[in-house]
C-alpha cells in the first residue's frame, strides 16, 4: 500500500508460519530483526533496575539446589536418575565460568526476553510478526543473543545446530557488533542458561501430581542436561565462533593500514623520482 509518507506492504498474520530453525535464510533474517531490536532500545532511557540480574538469580537458584533436592522423593529421583549425576558433575564448571563474568559491566539494554522460533513469524520468506514481549526487561544484551541462540532448535544439540549458530552469530554481528567481553561471555550464558532450567525442574518435578506431567517435566531436565554436556564438550568452538568476526575485523583492520602503508611507500617513491 501506499500512504502519503511512504510505501508498505501489508500482511494477513494469520497466514504467518513459525520460524524454520532449519532454514539459514530464515535464520540470518531473524538474527538481522534482532540485531536491528538491539539498536533501537539501546536509545530508550532505562529506568532504576531494582530486578536481579539473570546471573544473580542463577547464582542464588545453585546456592538452593541441595534444600532442592532433599525435597525429592523417590519416584522424582528415579525419573532424573540417568542424568542427576551429569547434571552435578557440570555444575562446579558452570558456576565458575559465569562467577568470573563480569556480567555488571555488559552493555545492557531492553532485550526481548524470549526471541525463539515459536515467537518468529514468516510469511512469503519475510518476518511479519515478532510476538510475546511480556518477557522483555533491562537486562544485559549478551544475555538476549544467548537467549536466542539457545532456542534455535527445540531438539538436541548437534553438527546442524552449530552451523545455525554460526549463521545466526554472523549476520547479527554484521549489523551490531557485540563487544569482546560479550563475546566471551556468549558460552558461559548458554551454559548456566541450561543450567537455571535443569535447576528450575528440579523444584517443579516433586509439586507435580499429574504422572504423565511428571514424567515430561523430567524429560526436559534430561534435554536440558544433555544440551548442557553438549556445549561444555563443545565450548571451544563456540569459542571459535563468536571470535571469528572479531577476527575478520582485526584483519581487514590491518589489512588497509598495509594498503595505506603501501600508498605512502609508492608516494615517496615518486617524490624521490
Amino acid at each position: 500500500m501506499t500512504l502519503p509518507w511512504g510505501s508498505y506492504s501489508a500482511y494477513d498474520v494469520t497466514a504467518a508460519q513459525k520460524m524454520d530453525c532449519e532454514d539459514p535464510a530464515q535464520v540470518s533474517k531473524a538474527a538481522a530483526a534482532l540485531a536491528t531490536f538491539h539498536k533501537l532500545t539501546a536509545a530508550y532511557t532505562h529506568p532504576h533496575n531494582t530486578q536481579e540480574s539473570f546471573v544473580q538469580e542463577f547464582l542464588q537458584r545453585l546456592e538452593e539446589l541441595q534444600m532442592d533436592l532433599k525435597s525429592l522423593d523417590k519416584s522424582s529421583m528415579d525419573l532424573m536418575s540417568g542424568s542427576m549425576q551429569l547434571f552435578k558433575d557440570s555444575l562446579p564448571r558452570v558456576d565458575g565460568l559465569v562467577s568470573d563474568l563480569s556480567y555488571e559491566t555488559l552493555p545492557r539494554l531492553f532485550i526481548h526476553g524470549s526471541y525463539r522460533c515459536s515467537n518468529i513469524l514468516f510469511q512469503d520468506g519475510e518476518i511479519v510478526r515478532i510476538p510475546n514481549l511480556e518477557r522483555s526487561r533491562y537486562e544485559t544484551r549478551a544475555l538476549d543473543v544467548a537467549i536466542a541462540l539457545a532456542e534455535l532448535t527445540r531438539s538436541v544439540y548437534d553438527a546442524v545446530y552449530l552451523e545455525s549458530i554460526n549463521t545466526f552469530f554472523s549476520s547479527y554481528d554484521n549489523i551490531l557488533s557485540l563487544e569482546r567481553a560479550e563475546k566471551e561471555a556468549l558460552p558461559a550464558l548458554l551454559m548456566a542458561r541450561e543450567a537455571y532450567r535443569a535447576l528450575r525442574d528440579i523444584r517443579r518435578i516433586p509439586k507435580t501430581q499429574d504422572q504423565r506431567r511428571k514424567h515430561l517435566q523430567a524429560g526436559k531436565f534430561r534435554r536440558h542436561v544433555s544440551r548442557l554436556d553438549w556445549l561444555k564438550e563443545n565450548q571451544e568452538w563456540l569459542q571459535e565462533i563468536f571470535r571469528g568476526q572479531e577476527r575478520e575485523d582485526e584483519t581487514c583492520s590491518a589489512l588497509r593500514v598495509e594498503a595505506r602503508s603501501g600508498r605512502e611507500d609508492v608516494q615517496v617513491f615518486q617524490e624521490a623520482a
